[in-house]
């Protein structure tokens, strides 16, 4: 005979309701889990409503959505804290230090951005295409989604605007020499 068949019926039912008392904390967790989604720093919970369906308030813009049972969920109050509007945040990796010390967002100045495109068009002698390329444009967004690229036509503009500038300030520079200038080429 085998020995587990001489096992006492009150061993058996103390491994029994062991197994019993194991299964209740399980469930227990899975009640708590409810509230470990990272939607619940920006909503709170309030009160059910006249339908008996428990409901969460966004803590930025006051707007009330239902969060009772599985058909609700939370997938729709993360959804809303991307859109709203009213919630303040700052994209971490977005941020740098100024001068005090304190973090502050960085933003780009559409103007040195453009400058910058052009001296790069010029100093390389590239095409004026260039900047309409798709993976430069997909790079550029990826470093800083809010870089606004500009079309080839408005490079050529502002290549037209740097080159009347710099020609201005070398006719004031050679008005200003005391001394004759002798210009000689060699064809």
């Amino acid at each position: 005979m085998d020995e587990e068949c001489n096992m006492p019926l009150c061993d058996f039912e103390d491994d029994n309701t062991e197994k019993q008392s194991e299964t209740v904390e399980p469930e227990k967790k899975k009640r708590d889990k409810t509230s470990t989604s990272d939607c619940w720093r920006y909503f709170t919970r309030i009160k059910e409503g006249k339908d008996g369906k428990e409901r969460a308030k966004c803590n930025s813009c006051n707007k009330i959505y239902i969060t009772c049972g599985r058909k609700y969920g939370t997938s729709h109050l993360n959804r809303h804290i991307m859109k709203c509007v009213k919630r303040k945040s700052e994209d971490v990796g977005q941020m740098i230090l100024d001068m005090q010390g304190k973090l502050k967002a960085k933003k780009i100045d559409q103007v040195v951005h453009r400058e910058l495109l052009s001296n790069l068009v010029i100093s390389h002698n590239l095409p004026y295409k260039f900047v309409e390329y798709p993976e430069l444009r997909t790079w550029i967004n990826y470093l800083c989604p809010d870089a606004i690229m500009i079309s080839r036509n408005t490079v050529k503009a502002d290549i037209g605007r740097m080159y009347m500038k710099e020609k201005i300030m070398l006719k004031e520079l050679i008005a200003s020499i005391p001394s004759r200038i002798c210009l000689t080429s060699d064809l």
